[in-house]
């Protein structure tokens, strides 16, 4: 009885939500006399609501008023996965930390702690935080992830081990992760990221030879195609000076 007469509160409430101007809601302390903890979930799938239409000032201002108010216990981790969910979309590192370190310390499902773990890394990647970086992928590597997360977590963790780490552990590391049979499906990102290290380092007859593997062991990912004949185009027209085969691979691309 008491769930079907919330049910019924809710659907009113969020009818409510979309003709009462956000403030003015925000406002209202006893909505449709719902418990507090209903209200809190009632306003965490409204600024989802909101950030899924790209409105994201409005989204901005639940997640303010959410922020500053004491969340109840159940609800938490959905507000702190949704307020990521609207930073990324504002692309704001500093907010997306923020709430990726709350959902850290609260959650204890394996999977979504890696898929924490993992973005926690590449903002710091990203950011040239490469010690940050490295502590986080590696947090992901030992907590046992599923086969693609832990791939791009291994693949990330030598990118920003790169800065540190002699050429010889590197390439050492590559060939472990080529050699290993689970990463079969994945060799032609493998070979990429092999192609960008040695470019990093100016060794770009060897970073072509990798861009070139990639794009042969390489089917259905067009975006990784592009990027591999890009990066093939670029070495040739600004390092090499051969306009002529740099067009080939820029209209491959």
């Amino acid at each position: 009885y008491f769930k079907i007469i919330w049910a019924i509160n809710f659907v009113k409430f969020w009818k409510l939500m979309h003709y009462i101007p956000c403030k003015r809601v925000l406002m209202v302390n006893n909505v449709y006399h719902l418990y507090n903890s209903n209200k809190d979930l009632a306003l965490i799938n409204l600024m989802r609501s909101y950030t899924e239409n790209k409105q994201f000032n409005e989204a901005k201002e639940v997640y303010n008023y959410l922020k500053n108010k004491s969340i109840y216990n159940d609800y938490q981790i959905d507000f702190y996965k949704y307020s990521v969910y609207l930073f990324k979309q504002l692309k704001k590192n500093s907010e997306l930390l923020i709430n990726l370190k709350k959902i850290e310390n609260l959650t204890k499902d394996k999977t979504l702690k890696n898929k924490v773990y993992f973005l926690i890394g590449q903002i710091h990647l990203n950011d040239n935080n490469y010690d940050e970086a490295q502590q986080y992928f590696e947090r992901c590597i030992k907590n046992n992830p599923k086969l693609e997360i832990e791939l791009y977590a291994k693949l990330y963790y030598v990118r920003s081990s790169t800065k540190s780490s002699d050429e010889e552990t590197i390439n050492k590391y590559f060939k472990k992760l080529i050699r290993d049979k689970k990463n079969y499906d994945y060799l032609n990102r493998i070979y990429f990221e092999l192609g960008q290290y040695y470019y990093e380092k100016d060794f770009l007859n060897k970073a072509l030879d990798n861009y070139k593997i990639s794009i042969q062991k390489t089917i259905n990912n067009k975006n990784l195609l592009f990027k591999a004949h890009l990066e093939i185009a670029n070495i040739h027209y600004y390092k090499y000076n051969n306009y002529s085969i740099s067009k080939l691979y820029y209209d491959s691309a």
